[in-house]
C-alpha cells in the first residue's frame, strides 16, 4: 500500500498506462449517439460532443426519407420524438460535417464505441460525406486519468466524490447529458482545481444549473 492507501501492484499497473499530458487532455473528445431503435435499421437521432473542460456541444437530427425504423420502447428511454426529430432536427449532412468539424483529428472516446460507431458511419454513408474519426473505448482512458488522481487522492475521497459526480451528471440517455457525464467523471480525476470547486459546491445549485430539480428524489449509491 502507498501512504494514501492504494495497493502497490495497482500503482504498478497504472504506472503502464499513458502519460495524459495537458496537450493531450486538451485534444479529448467524449461522444454519444442516440439513435431510433437497436435494430439493425436503425439509425442517429441525436449527436453531442464535449470537451474534458465539460464545453457540449449536441445536436438533433431531422431522418432523412428513407430512415423509417423506430421502436417505442427506445423512444421511452431517450424521450426523443419522431415529432421532435422533424421539427428541431438539423439537416443529416450538416450534422456529419459538423461532427468531423469537431472530432476530425482530435482523441474521440465513448462509452460504447461498438453502436454509436455504427451509427455514425450510417450517418456518414447516407449523405455521401467521409467519417474523419472513430470513437475509441473509454475505460482505457479512465484508467489513464487514474494514473494522475492517486497521486493526490484516497481511495475513500475518490469514492465519495465520484458519487457526487454520479449523482449530478446522471446518465439521461439523452446524448449531451451522457457526454457532459463522460467528461465530468475525467474531469475530476485530471483536474484538481476543479475537483476542489466541485467538492465544495452546493448540490442544489449543481443539478437547478442542469435544469433539474435539486428535491428530486437522488439515485441510490450502489
Amino acid at each position: 500500500m502507498n501512504d494514501r492507501g492504494w495497493p502497490r501492484d495497482y500503482l504498478e499497473e497504472l504506472e503502464r498506462q499513458i502519460d495524459l499530458t495537458p496537450e493531450v487532455l486538451a485534444d479529448i473528445r467524449f461522444v454519444d449517439v442516440e439513435a431510433s431503435s437497436l435494430f439493425k435499421t436503425s439509425y442517429p437521432i441525436e449527436v453531442a460532443v464535449a470537451t474534458v473542460d465539460m464545453a457540449v456541444e449536441s445536436m438533433l437530427i431531422k431522418p432523412l426519407p428513407h430512415w423509417d425504423d423506430w421502436s417505442w420502447e427506445s423512444e421511452n428511454v431517450h424521450n426523443i420524438s419522431r415529432e421532435m426529430l422533424e421539427r428541431d432536427g438539423e439537416d443529416a449532412r450538416l450534422v456529419a460535417l459538423r461532427s468531423n468539424a469537431l472530432l476530425r483529428g482530435r482523441y474521440v472516446f465513448s462509452d460504447n464505441p461498438g453502436f454509436d460507431n455504427r451509427w455514425y458511419l450510417r450517418l456518414f454513408a447516407d449523405v455521401d460525406v467521409r467519417m474523419g474519426f472513430e470513437a475509441r473505448d473509454y475505460d482505457p482512458l479512465r484508467s489513464a486519468a487514474m494514473k494522475i488522481a492517486v497521486k493526490t487522492m484516497s481511495p475513500s475521497e475518490m469514492g465519495r466524490l465520484e458519487h457526487k459526480v454520479e449523482t449530478v451528471y446522471q446518465h439521461t440517455h439523452r446524448a449531451g447529458d451522457d457526454v457532459r457525464r463522460m467528461a465530468a467523471l475525467t474531469r475530476y480525476l485530471v483536474d484538481p482545481d476543479w475537483r476542489a470547486w466541485f467538492e465544495r459546491a452546493d448540490y442544489s445549485d449543481l443539478v437547478r444549473e442542469l435544469g433539474r430539480d435539486p428535491d428530486a428524489p437522488r439515485p441510490r449509491r450502489k
